[in-house]
């Protein structure tokens, strides 16, 4: 992994703690957006990209948090995993993860 990343993500958001640098290195190293075809669901409901969301189950399983629950209201609180899965600024309902999750697993 490139300090470059590093050094932006420094900027962006303060010193990054060690979970948040192994998420990063996890994330850029796999790089779960190539592997993720579809764009969102639609049907009504609002538009949510799939992408965050497939970065944000790699965050819960590296992290070792154990429902989906838990992981909303950590992205709530944490700025820098809801910045490296690619949530702007709001984080999707558990029925949005739920969905999604059918969809990445199918």
């Amino acid at each position: 992994m490139s300090p470059a990343l590093f050094v932006h993500l420094d900027c962006m958001s303060g010193i990054l703690n060690p979970e948040q640098s192994t998420v990063a290195l996890v994330l850029e190293a796999i790089q779960v957006e190539r592997h993720v075809k579809g764009t969102g669901l639609s049907g009504g409901r609002p538009y949510y990209s799939l992408k965050p969301t497939a970065c944000a189950f790699v965050v819960k399983s590296v992290l070792n948090i154990p429902t989906t629950k838990d992981l909303i209201a950590r992205l709530k609180v944490d700025h820098v995993l809801r910045t490296l899965c690619g949530f702007a600024w709001i984080v999707p309902s558990e029925s949005v993860f739920s969905r999604h999750f059918k969809v990445l697993s199918d």
